[in-house]
């Protein structure tokens, strides 16, 4: 996991490195902080004004909140409307992919393609709609990007599947 920590910018591993490397030893390696470390390099890269310009010195005393205190403290607070937009989109999403797929299907006929958009098209959605819930703890500039990413993992492994069961 610390591997990962080239992935954020130089100033931030100034900055925070050491205190992120020394957090990773004491978490279990999940699924979750992988997450966490590669949505918060895209933030780092994209928000590079929200880095502290320290020296390579830097030493926080003890009684001092760290950036990892920080982020344990911060609570997401998901409203009754972040779960409407959420289920809203969700529907529309749904909906449009679908009748998209069916569409193609009726004029250009039967494709493995045309049905991989058919079948998945509520998954493409759920992913969509973790805009307002899933990745509300991120920064806005991030979420979009990690929807796209999870979407781009999850249907290349879809085609790559449809590929194999073509060509055999």
């Amino acid at each position: 996991m610390k591997c990962l920590l080239r992935l954020y910018p130089p100033a931030w591993q100034r900055r925070y490195r050491w205190e992120l490397a020394e957090y990773l030893e004491s978490e279990p390696v999940s699924m979750c902080t992988l997450w966490d470390l590669l949505a918060g390099a895209l933030d780092a890269w994209l928000n590079p004004g929200s880095i502290p310009v320290v020296g390579e010195s830097l030493q926080i005393n003890k009684g001092e909140i760290t950036m990892i205190n920080r982020a344990k403290d911060d609570t997401i607070a998901l409203t009754k409307a972040d779960a409407l937009r959420a289920a809203g989109l969700m529907i529309g999403i749904t909906f449009v992919l679908t009748a998209v797929g069916v569409f193609l299907d009726k004029t250009f006929g039967s494709h493995p393609l045309v049905n991989v958009l058919i079948h998945t098209s509520s998954i493409f959605a759920l992913l969509a709609s973790g805009c307002y819930l899933l990745f509300k703890r991120y920064p806005l500039p991030v979420r979009p990007l990690a929807i796209l990413g999870l979407v781009a993992i999850f249907y290349s492994l879809f085609l790559t599947a449809i590929i194999v069961a073509v060509k055999t």
